[in-house]
């Protein structure tokens, strides 16, 4: 199957940020689980653990839209999904 752009907005905005999280593999974090942010609510962002110690993770976040916040240190993440 061959697929080819039918659109593209240059508008839309890719942002990747990398994050320090307070759990790790203590807490049974592991690599390339995923995290989703849960507040604040109306967030759909979804953070990744890309090196785990044992106590802290390392992470990454990819933001895409218009007008991209940053990550707060508020946010609330968990491994269970969005309500």
């Amino acid at each position: 199957m061959q697929i080819e752009l039918d659109k593209f907005d240059p508008n839309y905005q890719t942002k990747k940020t990398e994050l320090t999280l307070n759990v790790g593999r203590n807490e049974h974090v592991f690599p390339g689980m995923a995290f989703h942010v849960v507040r604040p609510q109306g967030a759909f962002e979804t953070v990744y653990v890309t090196v785990v110690g044992e106590n802290q993770s390392q992470a990454v976040v990819v933001q895409y839209g218009e007008n991209i916040e940053d990550p707060k240190i508020d946010w609330m993440l968990s491994s269970k999904g969005r309500n």
